[in-house]
C-alpha cells in the first residue's frame, strides 16, 4: 500500500474513532443536568414544556448531532471527506441553535445555561485548527494544507478575541482584568485572577505557538505534543479549575455538570480537528489513488450546507422575541368580587402555600397546613369560576401546581402568565407578578413562590419607530399585596408585551419630593461630607423651584419619567449591547450584575429625554443612589449615568465616587437648559450603546394622578 493511501486511511479511521467517541459523548450530554435548582439537578425531559421552542430545540440537538455521528461513522458513510463534511455541518449546526436558544431563552424569566461552544465557538475552530495544522505539518505533502490550518487558527482566535460582540472584546476584558490585579485584595485573589485569566488566553496562546513553531518546523509525527495540547488543554484546565472549586465549596451536583460539559467540550474538539484534518488534507494536499463508492466531496458539501441551512432557518424561526404593545385588551372595570378575588383569595392562598412550602423544606411537614393551603385554593378557584370559568381553570392549574414542592420555576412563571392571559381575554383589570426569592441558609438555598397582586387602572399604548409598546399603571392591594417590594416605582418583564408602574409607589415619591423642599434650606438627602451635601442641597433647591413654577406638571413628569424609564427596558429587551464604561467599571463582577447595571443605565439615560415637563426631576432618584449609597446595581448604574452626562470620570481609587468631582459635575448639569440637558442624554446613549434613542409617540392622553390621601 503506497504512504499517501495509508496516511489518508489512518486520518478517515480517526475521524470514525472520534465520530463515535465524540459522537456517544455528545448523545450522552442529554444526560447531563440542565440546570441545578436549590443543589437539586434539573433534568431537560423534565423542563421539556417549559422551555421556549428555540431553546428545546437547542437543548435536544447535541443528542440527535451526536447520534447521527455515530451512526453514520458505524454504518453510514463510508468516504472519509464526506464525513469530515457531515462532522463540520453538525458542529454548524449545535453551534447556532445554541446561540439561538439563548437568545430566545433570554427573553424568558430564566436564559438557558450557557456553554462554551455555545458562546465562543471561534475559539474551538482556533483550537481545532491549530490541532489540524500541526498534525498535518508531519508530512511534505500536505505542508500547505498545514500552514493554511495553522493561518487559520490563528484568525479564527483573533476574531474570538478582537469582536465586540455584545460588548468589548475579549482581549479588551483580559487587559482589563489583568491591569485591574494591583488593585484586588490579597495574594489569593491575584493568583486566582491570572488562573482564570491563563484560562482565557488559552486558544490564543495555542494558535500563535502552533503558527510560530510549525510554520518551519514539521511535527515528527502526527498527533504530537502541540496537536494533543491543542485538544486535550483546555479541557483538562477546566478540570484542574472545577477540582479545586469542588474542594474549597463542594458544590454538589454543579460540578459534576460542569465536568459534563468539560467532557463535551474535549469531543467537540475532537471532532472538530479530525474532520480539518481530513477536508485539508484532501483538499490541499495528495489524494489516495482509491476512494471508496460514495458521493463525491463537492456534493456531500452542497447537501450538508442546504440542511444545515434549512435547520438554523427553523431555529431563527422559533427564537423571534415576543410581540411587544396590546394591541386588543378592553379594560373593563374593577368590582367587588374581582377585588375580593385579586386582592383577599388570591393573596391569602399565595401566603398560605409559601409558608407551607417553607416548612416542607424544612422537613417540617404538616398535613394540616396542606388542607389549609387546599382550603385557600379551593375558596379561590370557586370564587374565579364565578367570576369568569376561564380564569378559573386558570387559576386551578395554577394552584395544583403550586401545591407540588418540585414545581420549577420556569413552571410557577407560565401558569402565572396563563393567568393573567385569561384575565385580558376576560377585560378584568388585574395582574399578578410571579416572583421567586431565593436565599441561603444553614440547609441550603432556599426557594419561595410568590404572587404581587395588582389593580389594572390604566392603559398607555405608545409607538416606538412605529412599532407598538405599551405601559400598565397598576395599584397593588395595599397592605394585602403578596411581598411586594416597597419603593419600587415600576417594572418589565422581558416576555411580557409592557411594563408596569406601580401607581402608589409613585404617588409616594412625588410625596417624598415634597418633603424635600420642606427642609431648611432644601435638601435631596442627609449627606455626612461637605461636597455631598453640596450637591443634594443644590437638588433640593431645583426639586423646589420646580414644584413652585408648575406643581401638577411636576406631578405629570414624575409620572412620564417613570414610563420612560420602564418603557426603555421593553425596547432594549436583553439581548442590550453591553456599554464600554460598564465593563471597565464591573471588571471581576458576575455576568447578572453587569447585564443588570447595563440595562438599569439605559432607563436612567432614556428618562432624562423626556421631551415635556422637567427633565432634570429624572436626576433625583439616581442622585441619591450615586451618593447615599456606595454598592449595589442602581449605585453603579447611577454613578456611569452621571460620567456619561458630564463627560468624564467622576471616580478615583478602587471606583469609588469622588464627591468634590461628582458635586462639581451635578452643579454644572444643574446649570444647564432642559433642552441641553435632553441633548446630553441623547448623545450619551448614542456613545454608550452605539445607537440612536428611538422616537416615542404616546397614542393615549398623559395618565392621569391624583393626589394621595
Amino acid at each position: 500500500m503506497a504512504e499517501v493511501d495509508l496516511y489518508h486511511r489512518l486520518c478517515d479511521a480517526r475521524l470514525r474513532v472520534w465520530c463515535r467517541i465524540g459522537g456517544l459523548v455528545l448523545a450522552a450530554s442529554l444526560l447531563l443536568p440542565y440546570e441545578v435548582i436549590d443543589e437539586r439537578p434539573q433534568f431537560l425531559w423534565r423542563l421539556w414544556g417549559e422551555l421556549p421552542p428555540a431553546a428545546a430545540l437547542a437543548g435536544v440537538a447535541p443528542g440527535a448531532g451526536g447520534l447521527l455521528l455515530a451512526a453514520a461513522a458505524a454504518w453510514g458513510i463510508r468516504r472519509g471527506a464526506s464525513l469530515g463534511a457531515l462532522v463540520v455541518g453538525v458542529l454548524v449546526a449545535l453551534a447556532g441553535l445554541d446561540r439561538l436558544g439563548q437568545d430566545a431563552a433570554a427573553w424568558g424569566m430564566l436564559p438557558l445555561p450557557a456553554s462554551f461552544s455555545g458562546r465562543a465557538p471561534l475559539a474551538v475552530i482556533a483550537l481545532a485548527a491549530t490541532a489540524a495544522g500541526a498534525n498535518l505539518s508531519s508530512r511534505p505533502a500536505t505542508t500547505l494544507a498545514s500552514r493554511v490550518a495553522l493561518v487559520g487558527g490563528v484568525v479564527a482566535a483573533a476574531g474570538f478575541y478582537l469582536a465586540p460582540g455584545r460588548g468589548p472584546a475579549p482581549a479588551v476584558i483580559l487587559v482589563r482584568n489583568f491591569a485591574a490585579l494591583p488593585e484586588v485584595p490579597g495574594l489569593t485573589f491575584q493568583v486566582g485572577l491570572v488562573t482564570i485569566g491563563v484560562v482565557a488566553a488559552w486558544p490564543a496562546l495555542m494558535s500563535v505557538v502552533g503558527l510560530v513553531v510549525r510554520w518551519r518546523r514539521p511535527a515528527p509525527r502526527p498527533n504530537a505534543t502541540l496537536g494533543m495540547l491543542s485538544v486535550f488543554g483546555f479541557p483538562l484546565l477546566l478540570m484542574m479549575l472545577l477540582f479545586s472549586w469542588y474542594v474549597r465549596s463542594s458544590p454538589g451536583a454543579a460540578v459534576f455538570g460542569a465536568i459534563g460539559e468539560a467532557i463535551r467540550l474535549t469531543a467537540v474538539l475532537g471532532l472538530w480537528a479530525a474532520a480539518l484534518e481530513v477536508l485539508l488534507a484532501r483538499a490541499l494536499g495528495d489524494a489516495p489513488s482509491d476512494e471508496p463508492p460514495g458521493w463525491p466531496l463537492s456534493r456531500a458539501a452542497g447537501g450538508v450546507g442546504l440542511a444545515v441551512a434549512a435547520l438554523l432557518g427553523l431555529g431563527a424561526w422559533l427564537a423571534r422575541p415576543p410581540d411587544k404593545g396590546l394591541r386588543a385588551w378592553t379594560l373593563g372595570p374593577a368590582t367587588a368580587e374581582g377585588d375580593a378575588l385579586f386582592g383577599d383569595l388570591v393573596v391569602a392562598w399565595s401566603d398560605e402555600r409559601s409558608a407551607w412550602e417553607a416548612r416542607q423544606r424544612r422537613d417540617e411537614s404538616s398535613a394540616l397546613a396542606f388542607v389549609a393551603v387546599k382550603s385557600r385554593a379551593r375558596d379561590m378557584t370557586q370564587a374565579a369560576r364565578a367570576l369568569d370559568p376561564e380564569v378559573g381553570t386558570a387559576l386551578g392549574e395554577l394552584a395544583r401546581a403550586a401545591h407540588r414542592t418540585e414545581t420549577t420555576t420556569r413552571v410557577w412563571y407560565r401558569r402565572v402568565a396563563a393567568v393573567n392571559a385569561a384575565t385580558r381575554d376576560a377585560a378584568l383589570p388585574y395582574y399578578l407578578d410571579p416572583r421567586v426569592s431565593v436565599s441561603r441558609t444553614g440547609e441550603g438555598i432556599r426557594r419561595r413562590l410568590l404572587l404581587d397582586s395588582y389593580r389594572v387602572e390604566r392603559v398607555r399604548r405608545f409607538a416606538v419607530d412605529d412599532d407598538p409598546f405599551a405601559v400598565l399603571h397598576v395599584r397593588s392591594f395595599g397592605a394585602r399585596r403578596a411581598g411586594h417590594r416597597l419603593g419600587r416605582l415600576g417594572f418589565s418583564r422581558d416576555q411580557q408585551p409592557f411594563a408596569l408602574v406601580v401607581t402608589a409607589e409613585t404617588e409616594q415619591h412625588f410625596v417624598e419630593l415634597q418633603d424635600f423642599v420642606r427642609t431648611d434650606p432644601p435638601s435631596c438627602g442627609l449627606a455626612f461630607d461637605a461636597a455631598r451635601d453640596r450637591a443634594m442641597r443644590a437638588c433640593g433647591a431645583m426639586v423646589k423651584r420646580t414644584l413652585d413654577a408648575d406643581f401638577e406638571g411636576a406631578r405629570a413628569t414624575v409620572i412620564a419619567k417613570i414610563e420612560r424609564h420602564e418603557l426603555q427596558h421593553q425596547i432594549d429587551g436583553p439581548l442590550l449591547t453591553v456599554a464600554d464604561p460598564v465593563q471597565r467599571k464591573l471588571v471581576g463582577y458576575a455576568d447578572e450584575t453587569v447585564e443588570r447595571v447595563n440595562r438599569e443605565l439605559s432607563a436612567f439615560v432614556a428618562q432624562c429625554t423626556l421631551a415635556a415637563g422637567a427633565p432634570k426631576l429624572a436626576l433625583v432618584i439616581p442622585l441619591r443612589f450615586a451618593l447615599l449609597q456606595d454598592r449595589g446595581v442602581y449605585h453603579h448604574a447611577a454613578v456611569l449615568l452621571f460620567e456619561a452626562l458630564a463627560g468624564s470620570a467622576l471616580r478615583r481609587h478602587r471606583h469609588r465616587v469622588d464627591p468634590e468631582r461628582f458635586a462639581a459635575a451635578f452643579d454644572e448639569l444643574m446649570a444647564a437648559d432642559d433642552e441641553a440637558l435632553r441633548a446630553r442624554a441623547r448623545r450619551a446613549h448614542r456613545e454608550l450603546f452605539g445607537d440612536e434613542l428611538p422616537v416615542i409617540v404616546a397614542l393615549d392622553p398623559p395618565a392621569a394622578s391624583r393626589r394621595p390621601e
